[in-house]
């Protein structure tokens, strides 16, 4: 059985049980959910708190921050414009009006919603986050995430513009 100086109660029960948790690398998983849900859990309370833009941008000047100066010197939404705004749409569930708002800010809010998820899970039964990190990381999905950036920024260009 494991040593009680080093091993948490509840951990000894689990090792009991199911016999793959190591009592000397117990706490790993965990710390590494525990940086996750620190990161994510406060963006998605601050994303929930703020009112969304009816105009699809400026949620973000509610943080004290600048209205975007690419928009305002050229007239075309740069990049993230809109994002504050779709996060906030997506922290309160409607993900709908998120997408519309911003593709790549929608995704974002849902990606961080189901990290929140994944490191809640992983806190309580320490499964080891490092696969789904390597698996994040890949060329691929690096490469579809900045397809999804560039293409929502041309959405965006076009909703702004009154084309679509």
């Amino acid at each position: 059985m494991a040593d009680s100086a080093t091993c948490p109660w509840y951990l000894e029960l689990l090792i009991g049980l199911r016999g793959a948790v190591t009592c000397a690398l117990w706490w790993r998983p965990r710390l590494a959910a525990m940086v996750i849900l620190l990161i994510t859990v406060p963006l998605l309370i601050t994303a929930a708190a703020l009112e969304p833009d009816a105009a699809g941008t400026g949620t973000h000047t509610q943080l004290g921050l600048p209205p975007c100066g690419f928009y305002t010197v050229t007239r075309i939404p740069c990049a993230t414009c809109g994002y504050t705004t779709a996060f906030s749409h997506a922290a309160r569930g409607q993900l709908l009006t998120a997408f519309y708002i911003q593709p790549a800010g929608a995704a974002a809010g849902v990606l961080v919603a189901a990290m929140a998820i994944v490191g809640g899970y992983a806190l309580i039964t320490a499964v080891p986050l490092g696969p789904l990190g390597r698996w994040l990381c890949r060329l691929q999905v690096m490469l579809v995430g900045g397809g999804l950036v560039i293409g929502a920024w041309i959405y965006k260009i076009l909703l702004v513009q009154g084309v679509l």
